[in-house]
């Protein structure tokens, strides 16, 4: 199966028409919300590109494996990835439609950020990029970790040969 988001034309199509069902549905305006340059420079929501390349993901590993459903998708977000969960489920459960994965449940675990002090080096979590250090006071530092999305388990149903 080919991947459907190299091809702009058909990327931008689907995203305007997620975007449409996401409005309706939620009656929200995404308009208002934090957008983001995407596909050419239209703007739309870093969480709906985010969900419809997981959806073209796991349809191409249910493809392989023969599953006929997908029931669940966990994933680990972490802070550091600006990502909002809540934008992120929306979208999902609008890009899952006519899908395989139209019936899954999505669960999404958050990461803290993780830095290394500027000032003294310390490690320390914290739940934004200027948190204060525990150690010295320093105002944030090195991102190492919680900058990832990682798809932790997908459970699928496989059809019986």
């Amino acid at each position: 199966m080919a991947t459907a988001l190299a091809d702009p034309s058909y990327a931008k199509q689907r995203l305007a028409t997620l975007l449409r069902m996401w409005h309706v549905m939620t009656r929200v305006d995404f308009s208002a919300l934090m957008a983001r340059p995407f596909l050419g420079g239209e703007l739309t929501l870093h969480e709906f590109s985010l969900a419809v390349r997981l959806i073209e993901a796991i349809g191409q590993k249910a493809e392989e494996v023969g599953a006929v459903k997908v029931s669940l998708v966990k994933l680990r977000v972490g802070l550091a990835t600006t990502v909002v969960p809540q934008f992120l489920s929306e979208a999902f459960n609008v890009a899952k439609l006519g899908t395989i994965a139209e019936d899954a449940e999505l669960e999404i675990e958050t990461d803290p950020i993780k830095l290394i002090c500027w000032n003294c080096g310390a490690e320390f979590e914290a739940d934004n990029f200027f948190a204060e250090c525990q150690s010295c006071g320093g105002i944030g530092g090195k991102v190492i970790s919680g900058d990832q999305i990682v798809i932790e388990r997908v459970e699928f149903e496989v059809k019986q040969q």
